[in-house]
């Protein structure tokens, strides 16, 4: 595969009028897939994937101002966390995220180790990490009554 073809993918994937995040993810895959294929000794020439942000393009929204608009009602984000057929596993991250108020790695972070029980009036959740990378996105730990 060279170059061009990975640009072609990119173009076709922006063809369908994806958001620019979903372009720079499918393209974040690829150069994942030929990285891990020259590690395993199965490409011997360097990665294929060498665009810049003139194929890309820029990472931004297509519309101004629509993340202000981007919340939950208070009645949507209660079907999500009440509605069986939701599977339970999510509904407990959209729960923890919801009325959490948390990002998606940091909900994927928590551990029970983080649940401090005991405390007066409340307990406390302790947001520190975000996955398992040791930190959260603004590097800010976080309490939450629980």
């Amino acid at each position: 595969m060279e170059p061009r073809h990975v640009n072609q993918v990119v173009q076709a994937v922006k063809n369908l009028k994806r958001a620019p995040a979903t372009v720079w993810n499918v393209y974040s895959v690829m150069q994942a897939l030929f990285r891990d294929a020259q590690i395993e000794g199965l490409r011997r020439r360097d990665t294929p994937c060498i665009l810049t942000e003139r194929q890309l393009g820029k990472k931004r929204d297509a519309k101004k101002e629509w993340r202000s608009s981007a919340i939950f009602a208070r009645e949507e984000l209660g079907s999500l966390i009440s509605d069986t057929r939701v599977p339970e596993d999510r509904r407990v991250m959209y729960a923890l995220q919801g009325i959490g108020m948390l990002r998606h790695g940091e909900a994927a972070g928590l551990r029970w180790r983080h649940y401090l029980r005991g405390l007066e009036p409340l307990g406390r959740l302790v947001i520190a990490t975000s996955y398992d990378t040791g930190d959260t996105k603004t590097s800010a730990e976080r309490w939450m009554p629980a």
